[in-house]
């Protein structure tokens, strides 16, 4: 991970190191209106339809969905959530974003 001094636009952090990914898992298919619904309540997006995905939420929003999903299925918490401010446990198995290296 990180860049090479020889890229462009390369930022003064990206320093090349190694990095090393766990086994996950993931959704082949986005997150459609129907299931966001179901675990959050609410049908935010624009273009309406069961089958459509997900749209026009933010990434708080999408924070707050993986936290009420994994505790719904009885998964540990990856994300704590405190108003605005988000931390996260690494070693969590609940439902969250993937990371860059992912």
């Amino acid at each position: 991970m990180g860049s090479p001094d020889s890229k462009a636009w390369r930022s003064a952090d990206e320093i090349p190191h190694a990095s090393t990914v766990r086994d996950f898992y993931m959704s082949r298919y986005e997150l459609t209106e129907k299931e966001y619904e179901e675990i959050t309540g609410n049908h935010p997006s624009n273009f309406k339809g069961d089958t459509l995905p997900v749209e026009n939420i933010s990434w708080l929003d999408v924070i707050a969905y993986c936290h009420a999903r994994s505790e719904k299925e009885g998964f540990t918490l990856v994300y704590a959530i405190d108003g605005q401010n988000v931390s996260w446990n690494r070693s969590a198995n609940g439902y969250c974003l993937p990371i860059e290296a992912e």
